[in-house]
């Protein structure tokens, strides 16, 4: 089980200010406040969109908006 904060990216529509507001939201609810400012730092040296994704998995999880609140697949 991981220790990483859940996230849905539903209605982010791949804004990746978006997504890590709702990274950075996420890790301070967690309580892991210095991992949300680590995160955010390694961004910023970030080459492109897909680097500062791959950043942002290694703090938090997204979640699969087909999946229900008890893990089945919804389609």
């Amino acid at each position: 089980m991981s220790d990483k904060p859940k996230v849905k990216l539903s209605g982010q529509d791949g804004n990746i200010y978006a997504v890590i507001g709702s990274a950075s939201r996420a890790l301070r609810r967690a309580g892991q406040s210095d991992k949300c400012e680590e995160m955010k730092a390694k961004i910023k040296q970030a080459s492109d969109y897909y680097v500062a994704l791959g950043i942002i998995q290694e703090y938090i999880d997204f979640e699969d908006d087909t999946e229900d609140e008890d893990g089945e697949d919804d389609r």
